[in-house]
């Protein structure tokens, strides 16, 4: 009789701890991994900047204190990039690096690499990511205004798109050989340029602030700025960061 309720109670305990290990052998719920996904961000081209008329008495110059941020910014600074100079003026290469170092220069920390690579064969990753930055100098089919783009590959960690937790992946600076490109002289135009040019350090310089992670502006009060998002040939006034701009920078890094 003592052997029976010795195996009753076993049976008993069984039933008992079996649901119990069911449910902790049981899979955790899937977790989705976060995404890669894309923005094309678009320079668009406005008419020739106009004199002022003679005579006209100058107007007091505003403090442009306005930024915009995109939300994903890079997790591992300083960032890499490579230039692709087929097709750009003569003289491109220390242009685009100094419009990138435009921007190391407005906060402590060092944003872009020093060193920098050219290369003829670098191309852009628009359809899917090669973890790659690059710039250079191609026709854009489908954008007839756009300047240049920049096209952002970032890690979507939120699932939300874009945020300030997100992580930029892949930058990729394409100018558009549709237009005229030169370079300015002394850097201060516009009529060091022929007309109908697009000064390249000029848009290399509001470009590289996409890749450092700022967006566009498009306020009239903005215009002066370098991440304002419209741009004319012989235009050179983007070279020279406005206190917003440098205060978006200083924000993220």
């Amino acid at each position: 009789m003592k052997r029976f309720f010795i195996v009753l109670l076993v049976v008993a305990l069984a039933a008992v701890l079996l649901p119990l290990n069911a449910v902790s052998a049981a899979p955790d719920r899937p977790v989705t991994p976060p995404q890669l996904k894309q923005v094309i961000l678009i320079h668009y081209a406005q008419p020739d900047v106009l004199p002022d008329k003679p005579g006209k008495p100058p107007t007091p110059e505003p403090i442009y204190t306005d930024y915009a941020l995109l939300g994903p910014k890079w997790a591992s600074i300083p960032v890499s990039y490579t230039i692709d100079p087929d097709s750009a003026p003569k003289g491109t290469v220390p242009e685009v690096y100094k419009a990138f170092e435009a921007w190391d220069a407005a906060t402590s920390a060092e944003l872009c690499d020093n060193t920098y690579v050219s290369d003829p064969s670098a191309n852009p990753s628009t359809s899917s990511p090669d973890l790659k930055n690059v710039v250079c100098w191609r026709l854009l089919a489908g954008y007839p205004t756009a300047i240049a783009i920049t096209s952002i590959w970032y890690l979507d960690n939120t699932g939300d798109g874009m945020s300030s937790d997100d992580q930029m992946q892949d930058c990729d600076v394409i100018f558009n050989l549709k237009f005229k490109w030169g370079i300015d002289p002394d850097g201060i135009g516009p009529l060091q340029l022929p007309k109908g040019y697009y000064d390249v350090c000029n848009i290399a310089t509001h470009e590289a602030g996409h890749v450092v992670g700022l967006d566009d502006l498009y306020a009239a009060v903005d215009s002066e700025m370098t991440m304002y998002g419209y741009s004319s040939a012989r235009e050179t006034k983007k070279i020279t960061l406005e206190i917003g701009d440098k205060d978006g920078c200083s924000a993220l890094y």
